[in-house]
């Protein structure tokens, strides 16, 4: 039988997704490495900052 670690195996190298995934992120900003969650809670505190000047604001 033929050996199943050869380049014409679909994983043609031990750990190769692992590699990729490792320079995939090392492209991204480090922005984009955090979490979505972190990002709806910035969203929501500019959302309560702007809604209290305002009230503030008016009540002036």
């Amino acid at each position: 039988m033929a050996r199943a670690d050869g380049p014409h195996t679909r994983n043609s190298l031990p750990g190769a997704a692992y590699r990729g995934s490792k320079r995939r992120v090392a492209r991204l900003s480090p922005l984009d490495e955090l979490p979505a969650n972190f990002w709806l809670v910035v969203a929501i505190a500019v959302l309560m900052l702007g809604l209290s000047a305002a009230l503030i604001y008016h009540a002036v």
